[in-house]
């Protein structure tokens, strides 16, 4: 099995913060209790879908993803992705948060790359880079 996952065919790669705004958004928590070790049951699932979003919509590998997670192994990053997979195979109610986290971090990363053009643009206008 290779380390690298490809984006789903029909879609393409998001930025890592976009899915994790997303994550964050959804569920309304911040940064520290999504990587935290906290085991309450809307927080795990908020962590594996966000571990499956990496997986699936980044170039990230799964070390990577397990040191975004908190400093998690990335055989801990593997298992969200497995059973978030089982997940949304079975129940519905998984796969329906599954397309709306996706389909707000779709929109995040959208406006991303509208405001990176746009510094981009202003670049070129003035003739200095803008930080």
């Amino acid at each position: 099995m290779t380390d690298k996952a490809p984006a789903a065919p029909d879609k393409e790669y998001l930025h890592s913060g976009s899915i994790t705004k997303a994550v964050l958004g959804w569920w309304k928590i911040d940064l520290k209790t999504l990587a935290g070790r906290q085991r309450h049951q809307s927080i795990s699932a908020a962590r594996v879908l966000w571990g499956y979003l990496l997986r699936q919509r980044t170039l990230m590998s799964y070390q990577e993803i397990g040191r975004l997670m908190g400093n998690r192994d990335h055989s801990t990053a593997m298992y969200y992705v497995e059973k978030c997979r089982r997940d949304i195979g079975y129940n519905p109610a998984v796969r329906a948060t599954l397309e709306s986290v996706e389909s707000l971090a779709e929109k995040i990363d959208q406006e991303r790359k509208a405001q990176q053009l746009h510094g981009a643009t202003k670049t070129e206008q003035s003739g200095t880079p803008t930080r």
